[in-house]
């Protein structure tokens, strides 16, 4: 057996820059220590960093739970991550965290990333019936699990269902990993293979659409799911900016 912690959490993405080329060498330099039989892990998002849909920009944030869940390894979910909930402006005076009470004349502390959970329209969010620690984010009667759970393209549904495919395909929880690269510029794309089951996933990391051509490695593709819920097909693939798919090929 390992001698050693089980699962220390691996923080190289949670610090990373949106950036293809980055986060394909950190994610190869992780991988190319892990020893037999060790578990890698992931961790995107938590309670000292900024929210990932600040951290990145909101246009980005199913593509960042595109690559956290189909990566090989654990991952770990930051609650309200899974509605798209961004960092929350704390005034001063409501300030908790020591942090940005010691720094009143800068934007600092980890406040903004801890506001409570929303779960509904209603007064504080459903949260409590009391008065929350923190103040809640304007858009809280908007982007609300209540809300998103009726919606069948809301970010919630597309991380209900992504994390369906990953616990139904073992291609996903336990298959091979390979990078497929120079597919475009700041596109990161790779294989998840099991049983005889081929899944490609791609990123697209820039501000525009990119042409991404897969006949080199499969003769026909099928949509999974995509960041867009819109169907791709075929072995040509136009990706929109910022969008993110995962295909059966």
């Amino acid at each position: 057996p390992l001698d050693g912690y089980d699962i220390p959490f691996n923080f190289s993405l949670l610090f990373a820059d949106w950036d293809a080329t980055q986060i394909s060498s950190l994610i190869r330099e992780y991988y190319a220590v892990i020893p037999e039989g060790g578990s890698p892990n992931f961790v995107m998002g938590n309670h000292d960093a900024h929210r990932i849909a600040t951290r990145y920009g909101y246009e980005n944030h199913r593509s960042v739970a595109m690559l956290l869940l189909t990566l090989w390894g654990i991952p770990t979910i930051y609650y309200g991550d899974e509605l798209g909930m961004e960092d929350v402006f704390i005034p001063v005076a409501e300030r908790i965290d020591p942090w940005g009470i010691n720094k009143p004349d800068e934007d600092f502390g980890r406040d903004p990333e801890r506001t409570p959970m929303q779960w509904d329209a209603s007064p504080n969010a459903g949260f409590t019936t009391g008065k929350p620690w923190l103040p809640l984010a304007d858009n809280y009667k908007q982007r609300n699990v209540a809300v998103q759970s009726a919606d069948k393209r809301s970010t919630l549904n597309f991380y209900k269902t992504l994390l369906r495919l990953r616990r139904e395909l073992p291609a996903l929880h336990s298959g091979s990993f390979t990078f497929v690269d120079d597919l475009a510029k700041d596109v990161l794309a790779y294989i998840r293979e099991a049983d005889g089951k081929h899944l490609f996933v791609a990123i697209n990391f820039g501000a525009e659409t990119k042409e991404i051509n897969i006949s080199q490695i499969a003769s026909d593709s099928k949509t999974l799911l995509s960041t867009d819920f819109e169907s791709y097909q075929g072995t040509t693939i136009n990706l929109p900016a910022h969008q993110s798919v995962l295909l059966e090929i």
